[in-house]
């Protein structure tokens, strides 16, 4: 679990600011298949399914099981927060 400092409180304010004024925009951030799938096998990058539980149908990324995946939605992201790993870098 990550542990937020001071600084990281005040990025996740803003996020929270940001994300209010984008939260209608239609296909906001999505990344086509083809290019996730590139990023995780050879970057390592993580998967953070960002749908709104209303747009969820069945399963989201994290309950079907995809490695490093993470099911944090987009209208409250700044709250699932804590349940990304540490920086890896």
């Amino acid at each position: 679990m990550a542990t937020l400092t001071e600084f990281d409180k005040k990025v996740v304010e803003r996020l929270q600011e940001q994300m209010a004024f984008n939260k209608e925009k239609p296909e906001l951030g999505n990344v086509d298949l083809e290019k996730a799938m590139e990023l995780i096998r050879d970057v390592g990058a993580l998967l953070l399914d960002v749908r709104p539980a209303a747009k969820v149908s069945g399963e989201n990324a994290e309950e079907a099981d995809i490695p490093d995946a993470y099911y944090t939605p987009y209208p409250e992201f700044a709250e699932y927060l804590d349940i990304l790993p540490e920086d890896r870098a």
